[in-house]
């Protein structure tokens, strides 16, 4: 298999260069047939990127009869048999699985897929049994982006060269469990096996500690008055360190109901309820709780629905916009010429646990438009937690989380916590080291 990686530092306009060169591996493997691929799994609607591919490639003349221009599985695999050049623009991830495209040699990866897995399938559609041909295999990749270090990942321990890789098997299934831990000082967030999690919190090793749950990245993180002194009782080094709190980072489900609490991976929690797509807050002195967002609650509150405040500026502009930030509601609430006359509990951007707690013992807190009322999302150890629907309807129910048991979940939220800060580089190295350990057990196994 001959591999070609290319990277680009370009942050908004990579997908120009991107085509350009893909211009170019087209015209160099004029007489053979080519399947381009895309990353079908990073939550964005690829309709619009790929047919956009595929039309400037169908307007261009050395190309236009190349090109495959049906989408339908069947009809696809017909024309891929017929065309002895085709270019296949691959829509969906449907074609990266068991579909048998060995007539093929050359595959594109217009963006690169973190996930291993995904890649050694994409790879076995045409390194198949009966394949004479020499592979190429191109990925192009934003190197300021996700997809560069996934390029990075998957170039280092070997999967982009081979779909016959023991890390394939590795680094694809091993992440159950993982959680996310961030420092209260300077907010890094690390990634760790909750069996390592707990094995910390009860050993006094050190060096395992400092490699787990104590962080030192910065001077506050050491700060005497702010952290605490760890000894290592066999060694006797110590040193003052902040012990990294646990955060969410998974789906929960509910075992009664069957209602999914959702984390969007940019914004945080999204609220249980029906027709709802606001976000929950933490509560910063208890963080297994996540309380409603206050604009939220206000918005529902028959007071400012049909009552006194149904005027109210600051809960419109909500309604015109959920993700309008704090800031701007109270300068709305600052200029209003109804400022004085409204209770400082009713303000929509009073977002604190505590204000949320008065709107629940409001009278008006039990005539909410919303179904669910004032209210919040109680866990137990960020194991389980108390699903609010069943607890609304008199049911004892638990909220259990949704494992993420694939390195593609594990970077993807990695990246999202975390991509602007070293740690990202830190997990990622962490994690090549761990598959290299492995692969080096396996090849000696051998």
């Amino acid at each position: 298999i001959n591999t070609i990686v290319k990277g680009y530092e370009y942050l908004d306009d990579s997908y120009v260069h991107k085509f350009v060169d893909l211009v170019n591996i087209l015209k160099k493997h004029h007489n053979e047939r080519v399947i381009i691929y895309f990353d079908y799994q990073d939550g964005k609607n690829k309709s619009l990127l790929i047919n956009q591919i595929r039309n400037r490639l169908l307007a261009e003349e050395q190309f236009k009869n190349r090109v495959i221009t049906k989408t339908i599985i069947n009809e696809v695999l017909e024309e891929y048999d017929k065309i002895s050049n085709a270019i296949f623009v691959c829509g969906g991830k449907e074609f990266t699985e068991g579909t048998d495209l060995q007539k093929g040699n050359v595959i594109i990866n217009f963006e690169v897929t973190p996930d291993p897995l995904s890649m050694n399938q994409r790879i076995g559609r045409i390194a198949r049994l009966g394949q004479e041909n020499q592979i190429h295999i191109y990925s192009l990749a934003n190197l300021n982006s996700l997809e560069g270090f996934g390029l990075a990942y998957l170039s280092r321990i070997g999967i982009m060269s081979s779909n016959d890789n023991d890390a394939t098997i590795i680094s694809g299934s091993s992440h159950e469990k993982m959680i996310a831990l961030r420092c209260n000082c300077c907010n890094s967030v690390r990634l760790v096996p909750e069996e390592e999690y707990a094995y910390a919190l009860s050993t006094n090793d050190l060096a395992f500690k400092l490699k787990t749950i104590l962080c030192l990245k910065t001077s506050e993180c050491k700060d005497p008055n702010r952290s605490k002194l760890f000894v290592d009782e066999i060694t006797g080094n110590s040193t003052y360190a902040t012990v990294m709190t646990r955060v969410l980072n998974k789906d929960f489900r509910c075992n009664g109901c069957g209602t999914l609490f959702r984390r969007d991976p940019k914004r945080g929690y999204v609220c249980m309820a029906p027709t709802q797509n606001t976000i929950m807050r933490a509560d910063i002195k208890d963080i297994n709780r996540l309380y409603c967002n206050k604009a939220c609650v206000v918005s529902h509150c028959q007071r400012h629905t049909t009552g006194d405040f149904k005027d109210c500026k600051a809960v419109k502009m909500y309604n015109h916009n959920k993700l309008i930030s704090n800031v701007m509601l109270r300068s709305i609430c600052d200029s209003c010429e109804h400022n004085n006359d409204c209770p400082e509990q009713c303000r929509p951007y009073n977002d604190s646990a505590l204000s949320v707690e008065i709107c629940k013992k409001c009278p008006y807190g039990s005539k909410s438009n919303c179904n669910l009322g004032p209210h919040f999302v109680e866990f137990n150890d960020f194991s389980t937690g108390i699903c609010p629907i069943c607890r609304k309807n008199k049911k004892n129910a638990k909220l259990v989380g949704v494992p993420t048991n694939t390195f593609n979940e594990f970077i993807r939220s990695s990246w999202v916590l975390d991509h602007t800060k070293n740690t990202f580089v830190s997990s990622l190295e962490n994690e090549i080291d761990r598959v290299s350990e492995i692969q080096l057990v396996l090849e000696t196994a051998k």
